[in-house]
Protein backbone atom coordinates (compact mmCIF):
# COMPACT_ATOMS: atom_id res chain seq x y z
CA UNK A 1 0.00 0.00 0.00
CA UNK A 2 2.83 2.35 0.91
CA UNK A 3 4.57 1.54 -2.38
CA UNK A 4 1.36 2.30 -4.30
CA UNK A 5 1.03 5.69 -2.58
CA UNK A 6 4.67 6.47 -3.35
CA UNK A 7 4.15 5.55 -7.03
CA UNK A 8 1.06 7.78 -7.26
CA UNK A 9 2.94 10.64 -5.65
CA UNK A 10 5.87 10.20 -8.05
CA UNK A 11 3.52 10.27 -11.05
CA UNK A 12 1.79 13.37 -9.67
CA UNK A 13 5.09 15.20 -9.33
CA UNK A 14 5.83 14.45 -13.00
CA UNK A 15 2.95 16.77 -13.90
CA UNK A 16 4.03 19.82 -15.95
CA UNK A 17 3.86 23.03 -13.92
CA UNK A 18 1.81 24.65 -16.68
CA UNK A 19 -0.96 22.07 -16.10
CA UNK A 20 -0.91 22.67 -12.36
CA UNK A 21 -1.22 26.41 -12.96
CA UNK A 22 -4.17 25.81 -15.30
CA UNK A 23 -5.91 23.63 -12.70
CA UNK A 24 -5.43 26.43 -10.17
CA UNK A 25 -6.58 29.31 -12.38
CA UNK A 26 -9.59 27.37 -13.71
CA UNK A 27 -11.04 27.55 -10.20
CA UNK A 28 -11.69 31.26 -10.72
CA UNK A 29 -14.87 32.41 -12.40
CA UNK A 30 -13.76 35.57 -14.20
CA UNK A 31 -11.74 35.13 -17.41
CA UNK A 32 -9.72 38.29 -16.71
CA UNK A 33 -8.74 36.94 -13.29
CA UNK A 34 -7.70 33.60 -14.82
CA UNK A 35 -5.56 35.35 -17.42
CA UNK A 36 -3.97 37.67 -14.86
CA UNK A 37 -3.03 34.74 -12.60
CA UNK A 38 -1.68 32.69 -15.51
CA UNK A 39 0.49 35.57 -16.73
CA UNK A 40 2.09 36.17 -13.33
CA UNK A 41 2.59 32.49 -12.47
CA UNK A 42 4.00 31.50 -15.85
CA UNK A 43 6.43 34.43 -15.77
CA UNK A 44 7.54 33.68 -12.21
CA UNK A 45 8.08 29.96 -12.74
CA UNK A 46 9.77 30.81 -16.02
CA UNK A 47 12.26 32.79 -13.92
CA UNK A 48 12.77 29.66 -11.82
CA UNK A 49 13.18 27.59 -15.02
CA UNK A 50 10.75 24.97 -13.71
CA UNK A 51 9.01 22.65 -16.17
CA UNK A 52 7.77 19.79 -14.00
CA UNK A 53 6.28 19.97 -10.55
CA UNK A 54 8.97 17.75 -9.03
CA UNK A 55 11.62 20.34 -9.94
CA UNK A 56 10.05 22.76 -7.49
CA UNK A 57 10.80 20.38 -4.61
CA UNK A 58 14.49 20.46 -5.56
CA UNK A 59 14.79 24.23 -4.96
CA UNK A 60 15.18 25.41 -1.38
CA UNK A 61 12.41 27.69 -0.15
CA UNK A 62 14.87 30.48 0.64
CA UNK A 63 16.03 30.42 -2.99
CA UNK A 64 12.42 30.77 -4.17
CA UNK A 65 11.97 33.75 -1.83
CA UNK A 66 15.12 35.34 -3.32
CA UNK A 67 13.84 34.73 -6.86
CA UNK A 68 10.60 36.44 -5.90
CA UNK A 69 12.53 39.52 -4.75
CA UNK A 70 14.26 39.64 -8.15
CA UNK A 71 10.96 39.19 -9.99
CA UNK A 72 9.36 41.86 -7.78
CA UNK A 73 12.14 44.31 -8.64
CA UNK A 74 11.65 43.69 -12.37
CA UNK A 75 7.95 44.50 -12.02
CA UNK A 76 8.49 47.62 -9.89
CA UNK A 77 8.17 51.09 -11.41
CA UNK A 78 9.92 54.03 -9.78
CA UNK A 79 9.59 57.78 -10.13
CA UNK A 80 12.22 59.11 -12.55
CA UNK A 81 12.99 62.07 -10.29
CA UNK A 82 12.78 60.13 -7.03
CA UNK A 83 14.26 56.68 -7.53
CA UNK A 84 13.06 55.48 -4.11
CA UNK A 85 9.40 56.33 -4.76
CA UNK A 86 7.57 53.21 -5.94
CA UNK A 87 4.76 54.07 -8.36
CA UNK A 88 2.94 50.71 -8.44
CA UNK A 89 2.78 49.23 -4.91
CA UNK A 90 -0.72 47.85 -5.50
CA UNK A 91 0.54 45.89 -8.53
CA UNK A 92 3.43 44.43 -6.50
CA UNK A 93 1.03 43.46 -3.71
CA UNK A 94 -1.22 41.79 -6.28
CA UNK A 95 1.71 39.82 -7.73
CA UNK A 96 2.74 38.67 -4.26
CA UNK A 97 -0.85 37.70 -3.44
CA UNK A 98 -1.13 35.61 -6.62
CA UNK A 99 2.11 33.72 -6.04
CA UNK A 100 1.41 33.23 -2.35
CA UNK A 101 -2.10 31.92 -3.17
CA UNK A 102 -0.63 29.44 -5.62
CA UNK A 103 1.76 28.08 -3.00
CA UNK A 104 -1.16 27.73 -0.60
CA UNK A 105 -2.82 25.66 -3.32
CA UNK A 106 0.31 23.50 -3.64
CA UNK A 107 0.42 23.00 0.13
CA UNK A 108 -3.24 21.90 0.19
CA UNK A 109 -3.30 19.63 -2.86
CA UNK A 110 0.33 18.54 -3.39
CA UNK A 111 1.72 18.54 0.17
CA UNK A 112 4.27 21.24 -0.60
CA UNK A 113 6.22 21.86 2.64
CA UNK A 114 5.99 25.62 3.23
CA UNK A 115 4.92 28.89 1.62
CA UNK A 116 8.04 30.89 0.60
CA UNK A 117 6.01 34.13 0.60
CA UNK A 118 4.41 33.59 4.01
CA UNK A 119 6.39 36.47 5.52
CA UNK A 120 5.71 38.98 2.70
CA UNK A 121 4.38 42.25 4.12
CA UNK A 122 2.12 44.21 1.74
CA UNK A 123 3.57 47.49 0.57
CA UNK A 124 1.84 50.67 1.61
CA UNK A 125 -0.68 51.89 -0.94
CA UNK A 126 -2.99 54.90 -1.19
CA UNK A 127 -5.22 55.20 1.86
CA UNK A 128 -8.27 56.18 -0.19
CA UNK A 129 -9.63 55.28 -3.59
CA UNK A 130 -9.09 57.87 -6.31
CA UNK A 131 -11.93 56.41 -8.39
CA UNK A 132 -14.49 59.07 -9.33
CA UNK A 133 -17.99 58.44 -8.03
CA UNK A 134 -21.46 59.63 -8.97
CA UNK A 135 -23.63 61.70 -6.69
CA UNK A 136 -27.14 60.46 -5.96
CA UNK A 137 -28.75 62.63 -8.65
CA UNK A 138 -26.27 61.53 -11.32
CA UNK A 139 -26.93 57.90 -10.48
CA UNK A 140 -30.69 58.43 -10.69
CA UNK A 141 -30.27 60.26 -14.01
CA UNK A 142 -28.42 57.28 -15.49
CA UNK A 143 -31.12 54.85 -14.35
CA UNK A 144 -33.92 57.13 -15.59
CA UNK A 145 -32.27 57.76 -18.95
CA UNK A 146 -31.53 54.08 -19.62
CA UNK A 147 -35.15 53.25 -18.74
CA UNK A 148 -36.38 56.00 -21.08
CA UNK A 149 -34.12 54.68 -23.86
CA UNK A 150 -35.80 51.29 -23.50
CA UNK A 151 -39.37 52.66 -23.45
CA UNK A 152 -38.56 54.95 -26.39
CA UNK A 153 -37.27 52.15 -28.63
CA UNK A 154 -40.23 50.01 -27.57
CA UNK A 155 -42.54 52.72 -28.91
CA UNK A 156 -40.60 53.51 -32.09
CA UNK A 157 -39.46 50.08 -33.30
CA UNK A 158 -40.90 46.60 -33.71
CA UNK A 159 -37.47 44.98 -33.67
CA UNK A 160 -37.25 42.69 -30.60
CA UNK A 161 -33.42 42.71 -30.74
CA UNK A 162 -33.40 46.47 -30.22
CA UNK A 163 -35.98 46.22 -27.42
CA UNK A 164 -33.96 43.56 -25.62
CA UNK A 165 -30.68 45.43 -26.07
CA UNK A 166 -32.02 48.59 -24.41
CA UNK A 167 -33.74 46.60 -21.66
CA UNK A 168 -30.52 44.67 -21.05
CA UNK A 169 -28.62 47.96 -20.69
CA UNK A 170 -31.15 49.25 -18.16
CA UNK A 171 -30.82 46.06 -16.13
CA UNK A 172 -27.02 46.26 -16.25
CA UNK A 173 -27.09 49.80 -14.85
CA UNK A 174 -29.47 48.52 -12.20
CA UNK A 175 -27.03 45.80 -11.13
CA UNK A 176 -24.10 48.25 -11.23
CA UNK A 177 -26.03 50.50 -8.83
CA UNK A 178 -26.22 47.53 -6.42
CA UNK A 179 -22.38 47.46 -6.22
CA UNK A 180 -21.78 44.44 -8.49
CA UNK A 181 -18.49 44.25 -10.36
CA UNK A 182 -18.77 44.09 -14.14
CA UNK A 183 -17.16 40.63 -14.22
CA UNK A 184 -19.81 39.47 -11.76
CA UNK A 185 -22.60 40.91 -13.92
CA UNK A 186 -21.51 39.31 -17.20
CA UNK A 187 -21.29 35.90 -15.51
CA UNK A 188 -24.76 35.96 -13.90
CA UNK A 189 -26.82 32.91 -14.85
CA UNK A 190 -30.56 32.42 -14.58
CA UNK A 191 -29.91 29.54 -12.19
CA UNK A 192 -28.28 32.06 -9.83
CA UNK A 193 -31.70 33.62 -9.24
CA UNK A 194 -33.06 31.96 -6.12
CA UNK A 195 -36.86 31.80 -5.91
CA UNK A 196 -37.17 35.12 -7.77
CA UNK A 197 -36.00 37.02 -4.70
CA UNK A 198 -32.19 37.15 -4.64
CA UNK A 199 -29.13 36.26 -6.68
CA UNK A 200 -26.31 34.05 -5.45
CA UNK A 201 -23.30 35.79 -7.04
CA UNK A 202 -19.90 34.20 -7.38
CA UNK A 203 -17.16 36.74 -6.71
CA UNK A 204 -13.76 37.05 -8.36
CA UNK A 205 -12.00 35.06 -5.60
CA UNK A 206 -14.47 32.17 -5.79
CA UNK A 207 -16.59 33.04 -2.74
CA UNK A 208 -20.31 33.87 -2.96
CA UNK A 209 -22.49 36.78 -1.88
CA UNK A 210 -26.26 37.19 -1.66
CA UNK A 211 -27.79 40.05 -3.63
CA UNK A 212 -31.47 40.83 -2.91
CA UNK A 213 -33.30 42.01 -6.04
CA UNK A 214 -35.33 45.20 -5.44
CA UNK A 215 -38.92 45.02 -6.70
CA UNK A 216 -38.38 47.66 -9.41
CA UNK A 217 -35.46 45.70 -10.83
CA UNK A 218 -37.09 42.30 -10.48
CA UNK A 219 -40.16 43.36 -12.51
CA UNK A 220 -38.01 44.36 -15.48
CA UNK A 221 -35.76 41.33 -15.06
CA UNK A 222 -38.70 38.93 -15.29
CA UNK A 223 -40.07 40.84 -18.29
CA UNK A 224 -36.63 40.57 -19.89
CA UNK A 225 -36.59 36.80 -19.35
CA UNK A 226 -40.10 36.50 -20.77
CA UNK A 227 -39.16 38.46 -23.91
CA UNK A 228 -35.95 36.48 -24.38
CA UNK A 229 -37.92 33.24 -24.18
CA UNK A 230 -40.62 34.45 -26.56
CA UNK A 231 -38.03 35.49 -29.14
CA UNK A 232 -35.88 32.35 -28.76
CA UNK A 233 -32.99 34.20 -27.12
CA UNK A 234 -33.11 32.48 -23.74
CA UNK A 235 -29.76 31.01 -22.64
CA UNK A 236 -27.89 29.98 -19.50
CA UNK A 237 -26.45 33.46 -19.02
CA UNK A 238 -28.69 36.43 -18.24
CA UNK A 239 -26.84 39.01 -20.32
CA UNK A 240 -26.11 37.80 -23.86
CA UNK A 241 -25.55 39.48 -27.26
CA UNK A 242 -28.40 40.56 -29.55
CA UNK A 243 -26.90 43.07 -31.99
CA UNK A 244 -23.61 42.92 -33.91
CA UNK A 245 -23.08 39.36 -32.78
CA UNK A 246 -20.84 38.17 -35.60
CA UNK A 247 -20.66 34.61 -34.33
CA UNK A 248 -24.44 34.45 -33.86
CA UNK A 249 -23.77 32.64 -30.61
CA UNK A 250 -26.66 33.76 -28.41
CA UNK A 251 -25.66 31.51 -25.52
CA UNK A 252 -22.39 33.27 -24.63
CA UNK A 253 -22.27 36.13 -22.10
CA UNK A 254 -21.54 39.70 -23.12
CA UNK A 255 -18.03 40.97 -22.47
CA UNK A 256 -16.99 43.10 -19.51
CA UNK A 257 -15.74 45.67 -22.04
CA UNK A 258 -19.32 46.10 -23.26
CA UNK A 259 -20.32 47.37 -19.80
CA UNK A 260 -17.47 49.88 -19.91
CA UNK A 261 -18.65 51.01 -23.34
CA UNK A 262 -22.29 51.63 -22.41
CA UNK A 263 -21.18 53.40 -19.19
CA UNK A 264 -19.02 55.85 -21.11
CA UNK A 265 -21.73 56.46 -23.72
CA UNK A 266 -24.34 57.14 -21.07
CA UNK A 267 -22.10 59.56 -19.18
CA UNK A 268 -21.36 61.43 -22.41
CA UNK A 269 -25.07 61.56 -23.20
CA UNK A 270 -25.84 63.07 -19.78
CA UNK A 271 -22.80 65.39 -19.83
CA UNK A 272 -21.36 63.89 -16.66
CA UNK A 273 -17.94 65.51 -16.71
CA UNK A 274 -16.04 62.94 -14.65
CA UNK A 275 -13.99 59.87 -15.43
CA UNK A 276 -16.74 57.38 -14.63
CA UNK A 277 -16.18 53.63 -15.02
CA UNK A 278 -18.31 50.63 -13.98
CA UNK A 279 -16.24 50.54 -10.78
CA UNK A 280 -17.46 54.08 -9.99
CA UNK A 281 -20.92 52.64 -9.28
CA UNK A 282 -19.40 50.43 -6.62
CA UNK A 283 -17.81 53.38 -4.85
CA UNK A 284 -21.05 55.35 -5.25
CA UNK A 285 -23.00 52.53 -3.57
CA UNK A 286 -20.66 52.61 -0.57
CA UNK A 287 -20.79 56.40 -0.23
CA UNK A 288 -24.59 56.53 -0.44
CA UNK A 289 -24.91 53.64 2.02
CA UNK A 290 -22.63 55.38 4.52
CA UNK A 291 -24.61 58.60 4.16
CA UNK A 292 -27.74 56.58 4.96
CA UNK A 293 -25.96 55.40 8.14
CA UNK A 294 -25.78 51.76 7.08
CA UNK A 295 -23.38 49.81 9.27
CA UNK A 296 -20.22 48.32 7.80
CA UNK A 297 -21.45 44.71 8.04
CA UNK A 298 -24.54 45.48 5.95
CA UNK A 299 -22.43 47.22 3.32
CA UNK A 300 -19.91 44.36 3.27
CA UNK A 301 -22.77 41.88 2.72
CA UNK A 302 -23.64 43.78 -0.45
CA UNK A 303 -20.15 44.51 -1.79
CA UNK A 304 -18.59 41.20 -0.75
CA UNK A 305 -15.64 42.89 0.99
CA UNK A 306 -14.09 40.85 3.79
CA UNK A 307 -12.92 43.70 6.01
CA UNK A 308 -14.22 47.12 7.04
CA UNK A 309 -10.82 48.50 6.02
CA UNK A 310 -11.86 48.15 2.37
CA UNK A 311 -15.07 50.08 3.03
CA UNK A 312 -13.04 52.86 4.64
CA UNK A 313 -10.79 52.81 1.58
CA UNK A 314 -13.77 54.00 -0.49
CA UNK A 315 -15.11 56.40 2.15
CA UNK A 316 -13.94 59.90 1.15
CA UNK A 317 -15.79 61.33 4.18
CA UNK A 318 -13.03 60.17 6.53
CA UNK A 319 -10.76 62.89 5.17
CA UNK A 320 -13.26 65.49 3.95
CA UNK A 321 -16.64 65.45 5.68
CA UNK A 322 -15.40 64.03 8.99
CA UNK A 323 -12.81 66.76 9.39
CA UNK A 324 -12.47 69.16 12.36
CA UNK A 325 -11.78 72.04 9.96
CA UNK A 326 -15.47 72.00 9.03
CA UNK A 327 -16.40 73.22 12.51
CA UNK A 328 -13.91 76.10 12.39
CA UNK A 329 -15.60 78.02 9.59
CA UNK A 330 -17.52 80.44 11.82
CA UNK A 331 -14.61 81.12 14.19
CA UNK A 332 -12.85 83.51 11.80
CA UNK A 333 -15.92 85.62 10.96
Amino acid sequence: MQELQTTIQDLTLQKPIIEVIKDFTDSFNAIKTQNRYKTVLLEFFGELKIIKLEELWEIHITEIAKKFEIYKTKKSKFDKENKTHLLNPATINNIAYIIRSFFKYLITFYNYPKNPLASFKPLKTKEHSITHSLDRNELLDILKQSKMDYLDILYKSKNPRKHLTKLRNYLIFGFLSLSLRRDEIVNIKWDDLQEDSFFLIRQKWGSYKYIPVPAWLLDFLLKYREEKTKNSFLSTYVFTPFLNNHSWNISKPISADYIMEITQKMCNKLNIDKKITPHSFRKTFIEISLNKNENYNNIMNATGHKTSQMIRYYDYRDKVQNNAINSFGDIFY
